[in-house]
């Protein structure tokens, strides 16, 4: 079994209204400021303690009125589980899959929480559970490894020091004829001794540099060993200290390195040594073969744009290694990338009310996925809907040149986000997203003509049918509480609001458009405020009822212009 989801209530921000998040391969939290999203980070560490006591600051509004709950449900049982837990308490989760739950209860500070197990068959809490839990489910709990958002490199940077001068401390100690001579001539031992610990050191430098690299191309670590204290067991150890090379420099300290630097040094080696089995938790080594999670708050942090990109696929590499999983906060749209499969995507709000969005094997189709990856590589902020309070999809660059214009002011006051999908038959891939996270949302799409010409033939529209397929997904929205709408462009958005058929540079004609003052004084641009009003107001005089409303607006605007009779413009 494996633990699947967490639910958390009356810790920290997080009120009795509570908190479910999903565990995935890769969790990604985003919100705004002080909504709670480090906070269920805490949370997760508090769970996998089996029940620790908790400072009184981490009960609900920093007092002990209400207890703290955080109950996790494992899925995935097996025969093998149930031998130790009983049939007693497995039921079905949402998804179909045998599954458990426990909770722990922590009603004072600094007292340790109180164990429950959830009772299928009496539909309620007990107390404890049966034997044999707390190994079986401590033993299934990925051990968390936290980086803050204000953790320094210090302690990780002592730990691998550490570890790679243990060789030439147990070699000092156990040499004692040796030691008066190591005293006498200290710089020519350190380097001898350095020589001897070359292999070991390298092995897991390299490691470490591997990761780095992902981030920082061409940077390596390795270490510098140094004499301090003339003690002959610390000899090396106390003057021993990390640089970092790359193809700019021969080696500069870990200490003195930026930010960006030591926060990249930082997960890296915290997963390079887990994988060796050399990481320490407190005072227990995480064994090699143990399940772990990297618990970090902003990976973006200090890094330069082109190098969070590279942050990301970091990090969703190592989610996507047997044995790992990932749950990071962040502030950056880049950092999130729902072509992968196994991620989730949670939206926190002020009130800790959450939504999500989980990738799975079949959520897209192979050319979707493409299409997806293709369009975060020419648009890095394209997933800025995952932190929005409403979007609209636009097809492509002129929608999104004009209303850049149109809503300037408007944007962050109303949480609005303009979303260009890079094309009509896009607009489907981002509502099926926003359907399923929840985020209310306008498809503007032109409705194009019903017939093309090919060959000097005319042939059914592809375009067409993806006017079908908008309202299909706009129906389903409705079916599932989120509130969707469709805002037809008869036949096309720069007929509709310029009165004019642009056949290139049309993001270029839109800008000089919405700029000029003499447009002010056209009625295009009263089109254009009647727009802008009826989405601010949620007017739905401005909106397009069905697929059969949006053919008979077409009709209409066909038989005014004398197109009836144009091959392009026949209906059947």
């Amino acid at each position: 079994m494996r633990l699947s989801k967490l639910e958390i209530s009356n810790y920290g921000p997080i009120g009795s209204t509570g908190c479910k998040i999903k565990i995935d391969n890769i969790v990604v939290l985003v919100g705004p400021n002080n909504v709670g999203k480090s906070t269920i980070l805490d949370a997760y560490e508090a769970f996998a303690s089996s029940g620790q006591g908790i400072a009184k600051e981490k009960f609900f509004n920093k007092e002990p009125l209400s207890p703290v709950i955080i109950a996790g449900e494992f899925s995935h049982v097996t025969t093998e589980d149930l031998k130790t837990l009983g049939d007693n308490w497995k039921y079905k989760d949402e998804d179909g899959h045998d599954s458990i739950k426990v909770r722990w209860i922590w009603e004072t500070p600094g007292s340790s929480g109180k164990k429950q197990s959830w009772d299928p068959k009496k539909n309620d809490w007990i107390d404890g559970g049966v034997g044999g839990w707390d190994s079986l489910l401590v033993s299934r709990i990925p051990v968390p490894l936290r980086i803050k958002a204000t953790d320094g490199h210090e302690k990780i940077e002592e730990a691998v020091v550490g570890l790679l001068t243990e060789a030439i401390k147990t070699a000092i100690k156990s040499d004692a004829a040796n030691v008066g001579k190591i005293v006498e001539e200290i710089n020519t031992l350190t380097n001898q001794l350095g020589e001897q610990l070359k292999e070991e050191a390298d092995k897991v430098c390299n490691l470490i540099s591997s990761k780095v690299e992902n981030v920082f191309p061409g940077y390596r670590i390795k270490l510098s060993p140094g004499s301090g204290k003339f003690e002959a067991e610390k000899v090396i150890g106390t003057g021993s200290y990390l640089t970092i090379t790359s193809d700019k420099n021969t080696g500069i300290a870990l200490a003195n390195q930026g930010s960006g630097v030591q926060r990249t040094f930082l997960w890296s080696a915290i997963s390079a040594l887990a994988e060796e089995g050399k990481l320490k938790k407190g005072k227990s080594v995480v064994k090699a073969d143990k399940s772990r999670i990297l618990l970090i708050d902003e990976p973006e942090s200090f890094l330069h744009p082109p190098l969070v990109r590279l942050a990301r696929e970091a990090l969703y590499s190592l989610a996507s290694v047997d044995g790992w999983q990932v749950m990071a906060a962040t502030h950056s749209p880049v950092f999130i990338d729902v072509s992968k499969p196994h991620t989730t995507i949670v939206a926190i709000k002020n009130n800790a009310e959450t939504s999500a969005f989980s990738v799975k094997e079949n959520t897209f189709t192979d050319d979707e996925r493409e299409n997806l990856r293709i369009i975060r590589s020419c648009h890095p902020t394209i997933n800025e809907f995952f932190f929005a309070r409403k979007v609209i999809l636009v097809e492509g660059e002129t929608e999104a040149t004009v209303f850049s214009h149109l809503f300037q002011d408007e944007l962050h006051r109303h949480e609005l986000v303009i979303i260009n999908c890079m094309g009509k038959a896009n607009l489907v891939l981002f509502a099926k997203i926003l359907n399923q996270f929840g985020t209310p949302y306008i498809i503007m799409h032109d409705t194009d003509a019903p017939k093309a010409i090919r060959k000097k033939k005319p042939i059914a529209n592809a375009m067409w049918r993806e006017n079908e397929k908008i309202f299909e997904i706009v129906e389903h929205a409705k079916t599932l509480g989120v509130l969707a709408e469709v805002i037809s462009s008869i036949p096309d958005f720069e007929r509709a609001y310029f009165d004019e058929e642009i056949s290139e540079d049309k993001p270029f004609f839109a800008h000089k458009k919405m700029t000029s003052e003499e447009f002010k004084k056209e009625q295009g641009h009263l089109k254009m405020q009647k727009l802008k009003e009826g989405i601010l107001k949620e007017d739905t005089a401005i909106l397009t009822a069905s697929f059969s409303d949006m053919e008979k607006k077409l009709k209409e605007w066909v038989q005014k212009n004398g197109y009836e009779k144009e091959e392009i413009w026949q209906f059947s």
